[in-house]
């Protein structure tokens, strides 16, 4: 219950009885309304999870780091789960809040996925500029029902969105 606890501390959000949570995995909805989300975070405080934006009517996988990293910069890395790997790329999303983390969007998620199918833990391996790796790793447990759960209730919001009729000057 410690990584859970952590992730929401974290994102600044407050549980909720609405939401899911199972395993390492919780869903909740960030403080602004923003997003809602699916996470998990790792011994080391890392968070990994999918983030949907009712605004837009997207998603994405977002693993959150200590450090820093250049805005927008793309950078390979691996990613590997007991059903196989990939290398895919992910892009810098800058400063999460006051956290000290930086985001980092999986651009090929598709292939996350994929590799989390049926998998208990995922590792992502990420070049550093010394010519060492750092391995993070997350566990899956509770992913796919939290997951599942969170992409519903965002398609939901998503199909009741409705389009602003507000007068407007272009």
């Amino acid at each position: 219950m410690t990584r859970l606890t952590f992730v929401l501390a974290c994102l600044l959000t407050a549980l909720t009885p609405a939401f899911a949570s199972s395993g390492d995995w919780a869903e909740d909805v960030t403080n602004d309304g923003s997003a809602i989300f699916a996470a998990t975070s790792n011994d080391s405080g890392a968070i990994f999870g999918e983030w949907c934006y009712p605004s837009t009517g997207k998603c994405s996988w977002l693993i959150g780091l200590d450090g820093s990293c250049e805005q927008d910069s793309a950078y390979p890395i691996l990613a590997n789960s007991d059903s196989g790997a990939a290398s895919v790329l992910i892009r810098c999303g800058g400063k999460v809040g006051n956290t000290g983390l930086s985001q980092f969007a999986i651009v090929q998620y598709k292939d996350l996925e994929n590799l989390m199918t049926e998998s208990k833990m995922i590792g992502f391996a990420l070049p550093l500029k010394s010519g060492q790796f750092r391995v993070v790793r997350f566990s899956l447990a509770g992913s796919r029902a939290v997951v599942s759960a969170m992409e519903n209730k965002a398609a939901r919001q998503f199909r009741t969105r409705q389009p602003d009729t507000r007068d407007s000057i272009l």
